[in-house]
């Protein structure tokens, strides 16, 4: 390698190929201009005619067949020739042709004079299901100008959103829109329908797919700029009638416009970005697609395409390394499965785990089964991935700070920078909550109260009949320290070194919690001992479960009931840690110094 390539700057396109383009295999292309293989035997064998195509369009599937299999892809490919898809039907689609990294799609699957429903169909399906789907829209689109494929864009967009309750005006409003319109049309006839008109579905996708909803932002965008100037520049308009009441109504309006259009289904936040350069995208959750002129673009330069696409969206460095780990886990997994299946020892030490007679303890192994197989697969991918990381970074530290800052990261340091650490920190000591029983450092909820159970793990298991836990069962003891809120999480954060603080996601929002009372460091935790019902095995896979507690009355001991929820799961090192301090504060020793009185 010459010193010139090795010294080849990295691009961020470069990784966006790595991640999205290099792990494809197998590609489905949908046209009904395009012989299929079942189309050619329907033909040939059962006479149904038409089905194999024209010359013209076999050599377009031949090309086709060429740029896939070229020899830096070797992609496998399947023809469909759109017949079989119905809109009409449940199932719209064959589930096989799901099953690919990539999809050529054509818009018109009813031929250049039909609509493009089948295909938003096929769409909807793919944002609807668990994978993630890449789709290139290969089409003529209306017409023969490039720039008409907005049109398409917009549909498609239009297609995978779905009704938005929010932007339905409550009766009461509507009423008092429909009453101060009704003043309007009798000094301006026609009024009502030249308002609506200032607004299309550029509009109302632009307002639908906003994370908050801000009408008084909203009527300085050039999406309304036509409808706000018709507004304020009338003499007859109602003077009670608000501009921002005016925009909800003009939008609610759209809404019923573009009901047929519209998802049934909530495919989540639709973004999409028109064509500039020939450059266009549209993204959910779980699809990305580009529209692509068939007339001006060979299919060998679909997959550059692609690229520019999904380099223009500028997806984020950290999903970059998600992706990257997604595809070396579903390329290198075998491997770490062949370090299991070679050895016949171990797999009948976990065959044996999986045969206990107890229902409880069985579902115990399984998941720790599954942890332990998660942790073999996480091994034999992180060396690839810690690779591509350093890739990643190397790029990164190649911009300048500013420029990389506001390219690349979705919030500013400095305006956020106190929930920017709450989420880090929170990431760093919990974890999902995993399992189905109690386990040490599960956080509960009882009543308003939270609590920390730090009880040693082997002590925790259900079906132990040792010593006291055989006199208690089915009642777990545990020990459970009391958590603190924090209120103020700028005072928590910048304690954060001293030990004494946890960050937890409680009802989706991070809150700060002390170990110890007071916030001092000499100070003791509370604890108190607790019994869990039923061995602290969860209700119904619902993280919930009974707990027992000891109080007095009249000088005798109460033993009350209570109901728990767990809310937050700590890391294992982090529960460790709390667990080590508890113990230091259970075996301390009372010493006889004494102190100079202030």
């Amino acid at each position: 390698m010459s010193e010139s390539v090795a010294s080849k700057p990295i691009e961020y396109r470069d990784l966006i190929k790595e991640v999205y383009i290099d792990p494809i295999r197998t590609v489905v292309v949908i046209d009904d201009e395009f012989p299929s293989l079942d189309g050619m035997i329907a033909e040939k064998w059962y006479g149904e005619s038409g089905r194999s195509g024209t010359l013209e369009n076999a050599e377009k599937v031949k090309n086709i067949l060429a740029a896939c299999r070229r020899a830096d892809r070797r992609w496998l490919v399947d023809v469909h020739d759109g017949k079989d898809i119905s809109t009409d039907d449940d199932l719209c689609i064959a589930s096989h042709l799901h099953q690919s990294d990539l999809m050529i799609l054509d818009y018109h699957l009813d031929g250049n004079d039909g609509n493009g429903d089948k295909a938003i169909s096929i769409l909807r399906e793919l944002a609807d299901n668990d994978h993630f789907n890449m789709v290139i829209v290969y089409t003529k689109g209306y017409g023969n100008d490039a720039g008409d494929l907005d049109r398409v864009i917009r549909e498609i967009a239009l297609g995978l959103t779905s009704n938005k309750s929010d932007l339905v005006l409550n009766p009461q409003s509507l009423n008092k829109v429909t009453e101060y319109l009704e003043e309007w049309e009798d000094e301006e006839e026609g009024i009502t329908d030249k308002l609506k008109a200032t607004i299309d579905e550029n509009a109302y996708l632009f307002v639908n797919h906003q994370l908050k909803i801000d009408w008084g932002k909203n009527k300085k965008t050039p999406e309304f700029q036509e409808a706000i100037s018709l507004f304020e520049n009338t003499a007859n308009k109602p003077f009670n009638l608000k501009d921002s009441l005016f925009l909800r109504w003009l939008i609610h309006e759209q809404q019923k416009k573009l009901e047929n259009k519209l998802s049934p289904d909530n495919l989540g936040r639709v973004n999409f970005r028109y064509s500039e350069n020939g450059i266009n995208w549209i993204r959910t959750n779980r699809l990305f697609i580009t529209v692509i002129h068939k007339e001006q673009n060979n299919p060998d330069s679909l997959p550059d395409k692609l690229v520019e696409a999904l380099n223009h969206w500028q997806p984020k460095p950290h999903r970059l390394l998600m992706t990257k780990m997604r595809a070396a886990l579903d390329a290198r997994g075998v491997l770490s499965e062949e370090e299991v299946l070679d050895n016949p020892y171990l797999q009948a030490a976990w065959f044996e785990e999986l045969l206990v007679e107890e229902v409880s303890l069985r579902a115990l192994n399984v998941n720790k089964n599954i942890a332990r197989h998660w942790e073999g697969l996480s091994n034999s991918i992180q060396s690839e991935v810690a690779d591509f990381a350093t890739k990643v970074t190397e790029f990164l530290c190649g911009l300048d700070r500013s420029e990389a800052v506001e390219t690349y990261c979705p919030h500013d340091f400095g305006k956020n920078r106190a929930q920017v650490l709450a989420e880090a920190n929170c990431y760093h000591c919990t974890k999902a909550i995993q399992g189905n029983h109690l386990t040490t450092g599960q956080v509960l909820k009882i009543n308003s109260e939270f609590w920390l159970c730090l009880s040693p793990a082997c002590d925790l298991e259900p079906g132990q009949e040792k010593g006291w836990l055989k006199n208690l069962k089915p009642n777990m003891p545990f020990k459970a320290v009391r958590l603190y809120e924090e209120i103020d999480l700028s005072n928590a954060l910048k304690a954060v070194n001293n030990g004494n603080h946890l960050f937890l996601k409680i009802d989706s929002t991070i809150k700060s919690f002390c170990f110890l009372p007071g916030e001092s460091v000499t100070s003791n935790p509370r604890w108190e001992q607790m019994f869990a019902v039923n061995q602290g095995i969860f209700v119904d896979d619902s993280n919930s479960l009974q707990i027992r507690r000891i109080y007095t009355e009249r000088e005798q001991l109460v033993i009350t009931e209570h109901s728990s929820q767990v809310v937050a799961h700590l890391r294992y090192e982090y529960a460790l840690n709390l667990l080590q301090r508890l113990a230091v504060s259970l075996s301390r020793v009372g010493l006889d110094f004494q102190s100079l009185q202030n």
